[in-house]
């Protein structure tokens, strides 16, 4: 099993950043780790970080949502966002659909 975090980073965050996330009109699948874990192909464990893909269609809007949450500068690239939440990085991977939408 990993280390423990002290930084809360458990399922409650993740399905909050996720909901504020819908609430705003994105379009947002979990990623990385925590998508291990909840299909059950890696045990449980404390994580340090949310990964999520973002299908994206306004990027002025993903740029005013992460402004107004503290963007993590270090993490800005073309295709990735970040910022902080509870104590906890969230970094959107940005995509797009094939189908266009």
């Amino acid at each position: 099993m990993r280390k423990s975090s002290p930084m809360g980073n458990d399922l409650h965050l993740v399905k909050a950043v996720v909901g504020e996330l819908a609430d705003h009109g994105f379009d947002v699948a979990v990623f990385g780790g925590w998508a291990e874990e909840l299909l059950g192909v890696a045990p449980p464990w404390q994580h340090r970080d949310i990964d999520l893909m973002l299908y994206l269609n306004d990027l002025q809007q993903l740029d005013r949502f992460v402004g107004l949450r503290g963007e993590v500068e270090a993490k800005r690239y073309s295709h990735k966002r970040a910022f902080v939440q509870a104590g906890t990085l969230v970094e959107l991977f940005l995509a797009v659909r094939e189908d266009g939408d």
